[in-house]
């Protein structure tokens, strides 16, 4: 919803920079609505915790200062991972 006028997404990207340990720490949005309009958002996250649901799925749940159009918000951003992924990426990380 743009000035009072809604449409749908065409396309859209999901940028993330990660910590040291791995985890999700800044992210960009950017995408593009069916009318042509183009949106982009940039978010800090601020606080996060991991929790498996069940045993096929690990994420993180980060709470997250979104800032676009000039504005600052507050929403989240759930980053998830096969708990193998997960295991294989960390080990990586650490050489």
């Amino acid at each position: 919803m743009r000035d009072g006028v809604w449409s749908r997404l065409a396309s859209g990207k999901r940028t993330v920079t990660r910590d040291a340990q791995g985890r999700a720490s800044r992210l960009e949005v950017t995408a593009t609505d069916e009318l042509g309009r183009e949106f982009s958002a940039q978010g800090t996250v601020e606080s996060r915790f991991m929790s498996m649901s069940y045993a096929s799925m690990l994420c993180w749940c980060n709470l997250v200062k979104w800032s676009f159009d000039g504005q600052t918000v507050w929403g989240e951003d759930q980053d998830c991972w096969g708990p193998r992924l997960w295991r294989d990426f960390a080990r990586e990380l650490k050489g």
